[in-house]
């Protein structure tokens, strides 16, 4: 079955990269470019029964950043898995977890440990779904 993902990430070069990246997946990804249209995109999704599998969630993002956007997501949907994905850790890492995250992967650990992540988070959930 194809997984829905929503890729909050105000850089195009990077939504292009993960996108590459996650082919292999069989992957439908819903791209949003800011924490105001992730939040709509990830409601929108719901309304239409396509309830996203996973968010990669940038934290910092014009507008509302993904610490806020993450907190918005989980009070529509408290069972939203949520990956943090960014190059800012420490504070950020920490309260992006807090908002509830999943996991704040480290941009600079690469967008092949995020696939594994992805196929690791998606295939567990499958196994114990059977």
């Amino acid at each position: 079955m194809t997984k829905v993902l929503l890729v909050v990430e105000d850089e195009e070069s990077l939504q292009e990269l993960i996108d590459l990246y996650l082919a292999p997946l069989n992957v439908k990804i819903l791209h949003a470019f800011t924490g105001e249209e992730g939040v709509r995109k990830y409601q929108e999704a719901l309304e239409n029964g396509q309830r996203p599998d996973a968010v990669i969630m940038d934290i910092k993002l014009p507008g509302m950043d993904g610490i806020e956007a993450t907190r918005q997501i989980k009070n529509l949907d408290p069972k939203a898995t949520i990956f943090g994905f960014s190059a800012f850790q420490s504070e950020w890492a920490r309260a992006m977890r807090e908002a509830g995250a999943a996991k704040v992967i480290p941009r600079h650990m690469g967008f092949a440990v995020l696939r594994e992540i992805l196929r690791s988070a998606w295939y567990e959930k499958e196994m114990v779904a059977h």
